[in-house]
């Protein structure tokens, strides 16, 4: 059994995924825990990361994630289409892990070791940008259904992130009122989203069978940046969460 796919699947609400088929994906800025990679003192251990977030989970194993992030989501060609726009799979570090330690020895020596400022700077900025792809080997995460934050293994979802250039991640310490929400607005600006051709896509899930043909007129009526022959090859990837669970 293949324990990844040739395929980024990201999943999330109805209107979400009508969304990104009808304009691209959009980066937002979303909070991440880096204390397995920062310093033992340091105003990065909890800090917001401008991204998009894939996993490339084979069908076999995409119930539970589904379950999860939201049983409406759009399936794109890992080659071809997410490495070579610069997707990339994230680091998982397990806490006080020999990876953990040596990561964070490099953030705390690079002020000791580099006298000159404008290269410890240059450095530091390096390092923080590295930061976008690190996560903890299993954390805590906001469950929407339960409405409260539960355990999770981060490991076990199979991270692939687009970061959009120019970005850099900034402590919650940092954070003034609105200012997420300025950024994410900024981030939506064209030159920073992530487009894709018809041919780039693989499979776009929705919750069941019914829908499809809501799904089919969606498409034909609504996305004109499409041509015709387009708007039929994204109709023929449709597939509903429960097909899935029936063939796994």
């Amino acid at each position: 059994m293949a324990e990844s796919a040739n395929t980024l699947f990201h999943f999330t609400g109805k209107r979400a995924l009508k969304g990104i088929l009808k304009n691209g994906f959009y980066p937002r800025y979303y909070k991440e825990n880096l204390s397995t990679a920062t310093p033992r003192i340091s105003i990065y251990k909890e800090s917001f990361v401008p991204m998009v977030c894939f996993c490339d989970l084979p069908m076999s194993r995409i119930i539970d994630h589904i379950r999860f992030y939201g049983e409406y989501g759009i399936g794109m060609r890992k080659e071809g289409w997410g490495v070579e726009r610069g997707i990339s799979p994230i680091i998982y570090l397990p806490e006080s892990s020999s990876s953990s330690v040596q990561f964070q020895d490099i953030a705390a020596s690079i002020s000791r070791t580099i006298s000159d400022f404008k290269e410890s700077l240059f450095i530091r900025q390096q390092l923080l940008n590295f930061y976008k792809y690190i996560k903890p080997y299993k954390g805590e995460t906001w469950n929407k259904k339960k409405k409260k934050k539960v355990p999770v293994t981060f490991y076990h979802e199979r991270e692939w992130r687009y970061v959009p250039d120019g970005f850099s991640i900034v402590s919650d310490k940092n954070i003034i009122p609105d200012w997420i929400e300025k950024a994410n607005e900024t981030l939506k600006k064209k030159e920073h989203k992530l487009n894709f051709d018809a041919n780039n896509v693989k499979y776009i899930v929705v919750k069941s069978e019914h829908e499809i043909p809501a799904f089919t007129h969606f498409i034909n009526k609504n996305l004109l940046n499409f041509n015709e022959d387009e708007r039929s090859l994204l109709a023929s990837k449709l597939i509903s969460v429960t097909q899935i669970r029936e063939d796994m």
